[in-house]
């Protein structure tokens, strides 16, 4: 395979001509003479299809090809299955595939068993296609049968890992310096280990304050507040959002006053933040546009609780594919927030790479989020979650300029610090994992990957439901290694049920639905399903062109998959234009040495050797 960085043949096949001549050669001694095997690695479809159509010139019209999915009870028995297809056709070659089916798991091993058998009773060449991912699991399973394999051509080519996701955190300290003065120390002690993210302590203290009786209005809000902040914190955000309401309601009998403005405001915005990390952004949004003024009116724009209000908007927005208005919004308040030294500071500078990473501003955001670190360093310490979320957007920075390698350090990091501080069942510690599966994709540790996004969505699921956006995300990239090893079906089962959960809460324009629906139309391409992949593709391109916008690198897998599968519908020099296009946006934004840019450039070549 063009492993060895041979250009394709001129027919367009993608083998490398020192594959295509072994090929050539291996059919010439073989035909007619018994059973050979080779064992040839496709990534997908249009890759098979076009090896067999040079297959199909030397053998005739007595090539058998054969899916597994269509043998019946190849599950269980496969020299059986193969019976019947072999008697009524009589084959001088067959061509098999079909193996990373998830229903037919045990294929390698009756392969393993029942060499001789097929041997004996199959005896023709055959051409057994496996996906790259499975030449491992294959020579493992049936290390005897692979020992038949006379020629055994291999794809070492990689494909570009998906956008890792990054953490978007709100200022949590103005929450607690923005309520009136308790004297309460039972308060004081729970706000002072919220602060430093001492749960266990602060816990402890809100459970002591339940026990004293006779509380006024101003300590039993900010208990409300502070327990709506604990639980939050700790990803029960069901609960988060039940306290803060109730914090609501005790102020709404409550006489206007100075005091119960100001609880009324830090209210709202604790509110606002349950409701964003519940993911219901509309609603989110709407109840900080409506405060946002009154904020403003009460404290000035020069305020520290007014810029804590725009950063938390910067962050709805951005959750919103809304990137150039949450840039806006989130630079505004820089300038107000670099003078207190505090670290609502670091929070927006966090943020705010996360907004440019969004947007394709990969060295803007890496200067940005390492000053956030350097901020949270001085201000929190090492050892916060804070600094924690600002090390896992360093990490998906770094990914996605392809330094796989750094990303990954620094994960592992950001893991760690999680792992200790909130728990392996929080929802910041899934959603890192989420992108260690993304960096390991990356690196071509495909089953690891999978393991670890199996293992990330049953946890997001446990904690934030399955209908929050953090678990359809997560969908979405169990999808993307599915097919990167070749099981297509359960990939595009996944895709479809992501694609239903973001246009039930998100809507049919957030970038997320358009990104899930070039994963469709990716896994429909790799099954030959050309036409519908482009209907989708169309529609993914569409939704990603508006936002992130049209000369975005998010763009660039979409134009490749839609030029793909154009050109695989006879309309080569359409496919070449889309694919020129989106080289054009990879070079610009992301470098001519980055992986995703190589890929494109490789896939370029074998299109330009299609008929036109």
């Amino acid at each position: 395979m063009p492993a060895n960085g041979s250009l394709p043949d001129l027919d367009g096949s993608p083998l490398s001509e020192a594959d295509h001549r072994a090929l050539t050669r291996f059919l010439e001694q073989s035909l007619d003479h018994g059973f050979r095997l080779v064992i040839i690695e496709a990534s997908n479809h249009a890759d098979r299809e076009a090896i067999l159509t040079d297959v199909a010139l030397m053998v005739g019209p007595r090539l058998l090809r054969l899916t597994i999915d269509e043998l019946h009870g190849a599950d269980t028995n496969l020299w059986r299955a193969l019976q019947e297809p072999f008697t009524t056709h009589a084959p001088r070659c067959l061509a098999l595939w079909g193996f990373e089916s998830a229903s037919q798991s045990d294929w390698a091993r009756q392969l393993n068993v029942q060499r001789d058998l097929f041997v004996t009773d199959f005896a023709v060449p055959w051409l057994l296609f496996i996906h790259p991912t499975s030449r491992v699991p294959l020579l493992q399973a049936a290390p005897d049968f692979c020992d038949f394999a006379v020629l055994w051509l291999r794809d070492d080519r990689t494909s570009p890992a998906p956008v890792a996701s990054t953490v978007m955190h709100t200022d949590d300290s103005w929450l607690s310096s923005g309520t009136p003065s308790t004297a309460n120390p039972l308060l004081h002690q729970a706000r002072a280990a919220l602060d430093t993210a001492r749960f266990d302590a602060a816990r402890d203290a809100l459970s002591q304050f339940d026990l004293q009786p006779d509380h006024d209005v101003v300590d039993r809000v900010s208990r409300q507040l502070y327990g709506a902040r604990l639980e939050r914190e700790q990803g029960h955000l069901a609960l988060a959002e039940a306290l803060a309401r109730d914090a609501q309601s005790i102020l709404a009998r409550q006489p206007p006053s100075a005091n119960a403005q100001a609880l009324l405001r830090v209210t709202v915005a604790e509110l606002g933040i349950c409701l964003l990390q519940s993911g219901r952004y509309d609603e989110a949004e709407t109840l900080l546009r409506r405060t946002l003024p009154l904020v403003a009116q009460a404290l000035g724009r020069e305020h520290p609780d007014y810029s804590a209000f725009l950063g938390t908007l910067g962050v709805v927005l951005t959750r919103q594919g809304k990137y150039a208005e949450a840039e806006r919004v989130l630079r505004e308040p820089l300038a107000i927030q670099a003078t207190l030294g505090r670290p609502s500071y670091g929070t927006i500078l966090n943020n705010l790479a996360a907004v440019l990473l969004a947007q394709g501003k990969f060295e803007e955001a890496e200067h940005i989020v390492r000053e956030s670190l350097q901020v949270k360093a001085t201000t929190l310490g090492p050892e916060h979650p804070s600094y924690a979320a600002s090390l896992h957007n360093l990490a998906s920075v770094l990914s996605a300029q392809g330094k796989y390698h750094e990303s990954k350090r620094v994960l592992d990091e950001a893991l760690a610090l999680k792992e200790k501080v909130l728990g392996i069942e929080h929802p910041d510690y899934l959603r890192s994992l989420n992108n260690l599966a993304t960096i390991l994709l990356g690196q071509c540790k495909f089953m690891e990957a999978e393991r670890i996004l199996r293992a990330s969505l049953l946890g997001l699921e446990r904690a934030v439901g399955r209908e929050h956006p953090d678990y359809s995300r997560s969908l979405h990239y169990l999808a993307t290694i599915l097919s990167e090893q070749g099981k297509y079906s359960e990939a595009e089962r996944l895709i479809r049920e992501s694609l239903a959960l973001r246009e039930k809460t998100l809507g049919r324009d957030f970038p997320g639905h358009g990104e899930s629906l070039h994963q469709l139309a990716d896994s429909l391409t790799n099954q030959g399903k050309y036409g519908e992949a482009e209907r989708i593709g169309r529609e993914s391109l569409s939704v990603l062109e508006k936002a992130p916008g049209p000369d975005h690198p998010r763009l660039c897998p979409v134009l490749a998959n839609l030029a793909v599968a154009v050109a695989h519908q006879g309309r080569t020099r359409e496919g070449i234009r889309l694919l020129q296009r989106a080289l054009h946006i990879g070079r610009t934004t992301l470098g001519a040495q980055h992986p995703t840019v190589q890929h494109m450039r490789n896939l370029l070549k074998q299109l330009q050797y299609l008929p036109r």
